[in-house]
């Protein structure tokens, strides 16, 4: 009986499967939080977290899963952000970025919008790239969806399924009570 393995094969070696996520952030993304910006990797549940639409929240937890870089999307943070000095950042190619300049009134008739990542693709400083190498993508998840800014760039965070449905339940059997 053959065995078979999921995922790609390359070389000897097999390589994990291939998933596209919605949102998240490779590792080396710099994350404001109220220590500062800190790398995505060094952050832990409970660490305070500066939002744009709430001021500082407590990360509810951080998942990290490992993916291909050709899977994601390389900006430069200049790009989106002219202030910063940050370095170039990979993230999912679903990630929804919030956008408040020309591009925002030239592609959606509005002031800001929120635009996942892969439609943002110019080819220079907003691209895909060929490497095949496996890097580490984290989700931030909180109990509601907020605005991060990461390397100068507004995103939105991930909403940790069941934590709000949890909630509403507390709060409703405490006003049963």
């Amino acid at each position: 009986m053959a065995q078979h393995s999921q995922g790609q094969k390359r070389g000897e070696n097999t390589c994990a499967p291939r998933h596209i996520y919605t949102s998240g952030l490779a590792a080396g993304c710099s994350v404001l939080t109220l220590d500062g910006e800190l790398p995505v990797e060094f952050l832990h549940a409970g660490d305070r977290i500066v939002t744009v639409d709430q001021g500082k929240v407590r990360l509810r937890a951080i998942s990290a899963r490992p993916v291909w870089k050709s899977d994601l999307v390389r900006i430069n943070p200049r790009a989106l952000a002219p202030t910063t000095n940050a370095p170039d950042i990979w993230i999912a190619a679903h990630q929804p970025l919030l956008i408040r300049d020309w591009r925002a009134k030239v592609m959606f008739g509005r002031t800001r919008a929120l635009v996942p990542a892969n439609r943002m693709l110019d080819g220079e400083h907003i691209r895909r790239e060929r490497d095949e190498v496996q890097t580490t993508l984290f989700q931030l998840h909180f109990d509601e969806t907020h605005l991060l800014r990461v390397a100068g760039i507004d995103m939105t965070s991930t909403r940790l399924p069941g934590l709000k449905r949890a909630n509403q339940r507390k709060t409703r059997e405490t006003t049963k009570g």
